[in-house]
Order: C-alpha cells, then structure tokens, then sequence
C-alpha cells in the first residue's frame, strides 16, 4: 500500500498535467483530493460488520470497507444467525467499541428483521456504541418506515456500499 500527502499528490499532479496536458488528470486529482478529506475527517471505527447471504455482496464490501481506510477490523456473516451471534460477540467482547453493522433486509430463513427484533429485546444500552444499518438493494416505502419503529437502527444504506458511504457515516 502506498501512503502519499495531499501536497505530494497535488504536486506531482500539477506536474504532469503541465507536462502532458491531459484534462482527465484534473478530474482525477478532484476526486481523490475528495477523498482524501473525507477520510481524514473520519472518525475511526473499531469494526465493520456486514451481514448478507450474497457471497459476491460482502466479498464487494468488504473491499470497500477497505478502500475506506475506516477500519482494520472487517466482520462479515453470511446469514441472520450468524449475524446476530456476531453482533453478541461485539455487544460481550468489545462492548466498548465503536462498531458499523450493515444488516441487510431480505435474506432466507432468519432475515434482516428478525435479527433486529431479537436484538430489541437486549438491554438498549448495550447498542449505545453499535451502529446498525439496514441494506437493500431496493428502497421499498415500507421498509424505511419500518426502519423508524426500532430505536437500535440508525438508518438506511441503499446497496451497493460503497467507499464514500463508509466514510460519510462515520464523520
């Protein structure tokens, strides 16, 4: 992995925009210069928990949660329960961490809201440093006002997550 300044990248941007004159490079410094300050105004998050039944979905996440340079600690589960054991791990071991959960909706036998509603009936202290957000690929009306009747759910997340997703919810 290499580690550049804003200043070293702006610097050697500049300079081969000087010397090749290509416009794509400007574009290019814009969003990474983005980028950059939205990860340094990130807070840093102890663990990422993805929670899905798609393999090819958390395989992508997890590679954006990387990118997001939020977290060295990334946690994937491939269904509910495994999800809700999981999240009791962190709620028993690491109770003091600041932890990101994305739960997604719809996944067979034990789904999104079934884990949330067994988790309802935990002390809602022990959620006071874990942030659970529910995932979809699709922002169904229902959903979202569901999403406002559990006080452990912070929000929503369409899918894909992305990088930018990860680091605005953590600043």
């Amino acid at each position: 992995m290499i580690f550049i300044t804003c200043e070293d990248y702006i610097y050697h941007t500049i300079f081969f925009e000087e010397e090749l004159n290509l416009s794509f490079l400007s574009v290019a410094k814009k969003r990474i210069t983005w980028l950059l300050n939205l990860i340094h105004c990130a807070m840093q998050v102890d663990h990422i928990l993805f929670v899905d039944d798609d393999e090819a979905t958390l395989f992508y996440h997890q590679m954006m949660a990387e990118e997001s340079g939020v977290t060295n600690h990334i946690i994937t589960a491939r269904n509910g329960d495994q999800g809700m054991l999981r999240i009791k791990e962190l709620i028993t071991h690491h109770h003091n961490e600041n932890t990101l959960v994305f739960m997604d909706i719809n996944m067979p036998a034990i789904n999104g809201w079934d884990v949330i509603e067994s988790l309802e009936k935990m002390n809602k202290e022990v959620f006071k440093n874990i942030h659970i957000y529910m995932t979809s690929a699709a922002d169904h009306p229902r959903d979202i006002e569901r999403i406002n009747q559990h006080l452990i759910i912070k929000g929503f997340v369409s899918k894909p997550i992305t990088a930018e997703k990860i680091i605005t919810l953590t600043q």
